[in-house]
């Protein structure tokens, strides 16, 4: 069988076989009277149709009914099938497939497009989590949080790595995605035109959307280039304007910065090429103390025939993979030399809970609201406590767990660092984290 893992993210939709990319296309459609414009041709005519296009259809991925209806599609579901089936007709040969999904989907997401699947001319043999497969070809042992960007949100997933590759927690960081990245550029680039040209390309969609279709180049060139220009052409004139990376980085930090926010300090921050080219982000992660390491295009393709090679068949039954076997050879690792001037702090050793010290190890520890401590847990427990290394974290119970560092509320998995107080909602018990001396 000629099999093909499809990555789906509608920022670029991307079929794989025999390791290469043999369709991509952007989850973008243009209704026409006549015909559904998708991918590559329909995101060149986004300003010029605004009213009849779509960009939303993946993410949004559902069957509430168009506010204007029409023949050819009904609802999203009607336009991501068609999607579908254009990269199929992209794809020769294309009869297995397993499909890489993001973890922002929805039990219910996740079940229409099995739907979709099964209406489709090709067999689903397997539904992987695609942060799960990128980082199960990648990492060792560790913490990490996997981020890609999509076109109208970056999706930030925990994950923990022993043996095995585990989700943990899943943030979405909502409108900042590739098409706001892109509003912002276009609006900055313009008032440049006007600056340096006399001439407004947002006064016209000609225009604008020629400033648009040149703006995927333009940053690529920004992220070796400290300076590039800009050229478009309307109404037989050539208009120029030169754009400068720093300052254009200044106009997208408000968006770098909430997605900075979303990343723990005491994880590795592992980024899709499609991220992480964007001009100066991972300098941006960086600068705000975030470890980064940029993957491999190919993991997610490379963990998806892990999962494959492994056993996964479509007659078992499909469910969604959140659970991989560990690469046996890890190109990045989680615990990388550091300089004495890079030294990181030492961490806790212990957590003290009245007036006893409890010694934190790889064993997790077991808090309750209640003020008590447990190896073994139970339902009265809301968190964990362990050691990897020398990096402690905190785990909530549960997603119903309310869990507070230092009177803030968590959202998932947590580093500790000495002095770090953990409590409760409803509750005036407190664990404090301690480092103790030899």
């Amino acid at each position: 069988m000629n099999t093909a893992i499809i990555e789906l993210n509608d920022a670029e939709v991307t079929i794989f076989q025999a390791g290469e990319v043999v369709a991509s296309s952007p989850g973008i459609a243009v209704l026409r009277e006549d015909r559904i414009e998708l991918g590559q041709a329909a995101l060149e005519a986004t300003h010029i149709d605004p009213r009849n296009t779509f960009s939303r259809f993946w993410s949004n991925l559902n069957q509430d009914g168009f506010k204007h209806r029409s023949k050819l599609a009904r609802h999203n579901a009607d336009l991501a099938y068609a999607h579908l089936l254009s990269l199929y007709e992209m794809a020769d040969g294309m009869e297995q497939v397993t499909l890489a999904v993001p973890g922002s989907f929805s039990t219910e997401q996740l079940a229409l497009l099995l739907g979709l699947m099964e209406a489709s001319p090709f067999t689903l043999v397997g539904l992987v989590d695609s942060a799960i497969a990128a980082v199960a070809a990648t990492a060792g042992a560790g913490s990490y949080m996997h981020l890609d960007i999509h076109l109208h949100h970056t999706v930030i997933t925990s994950l923990e790595v022993s043996d095995t590759v585990q989700r943990t927690a899943v943030k979405v960081v909502n409108e900042v995605g590739l098409l706001e990245i892109q509003d912002k550029c276009v609006n900055h680039v313009a008032d440049l035109f006007i600056q340096q040209s006399r001439f407004d390309p947002l006064h016209h969609a000609v225009a604008e959307q020629a400033l648009c279709n040149r703006m995927a180049q333009c940053l690529h060139e920004l992220t070796r280039e400290t300076d590039t220009q800009v050229g478009i052409e309307f109404e037989q004139a050539r208009y120029q304007a030169r754009v400068n990376r720093e300052r254009l980085v200044a106009a997208l930090q408000p968006l770098y910065d909430r997605i900075t926010a979303a990343v723990d300090t005491g994880r590795v921050a592992l980024l899709h090429p499609r991220i992480a080219g964007l001009p100066a982000f991972t300098d941006h992660l960086a600068a705000a103390n975030r470890h980064v390491e940029v993957l491999d295009p190919r993991a997610v393709y490379t963990g998806c025939m892990g999962y494959v090679r492994e056993g996964g068949k479509a007659d078992e039954g499909i469910y969604f993979v959140t659970q991989l076997k560990a690469a046996a050879e890890p190109a990045i690792g989680f615990t990388a030399p550091a300089s004495l001037e890079q030294r990181p702090e030492a961490g806790p050793t212990h957590v003290l809970a009245g007036a006893e010290a409890y010694p934190l190890g790889q064993t997790p520890l077991y808090l309750s609201a209640q003020g008590a401590l447990s190896e073994s847990g139970g339902k009265e427990f809301l968190c964990s406590l362990s050691l990897n290394g020398t990096a402690a974290t905190v785990v909530p119970a549960d997603a119903e767990a309310v869990i507070f560092i230092n009177g803030h509320a968590v959202d998932g998995n947590a580093g500790l660092r000495p002095g770090d107080v953990i409590s409760f909602a409803s509750s005036d018990r407190e664990f404090t984290l301690i480092r103790v001396l030899a």
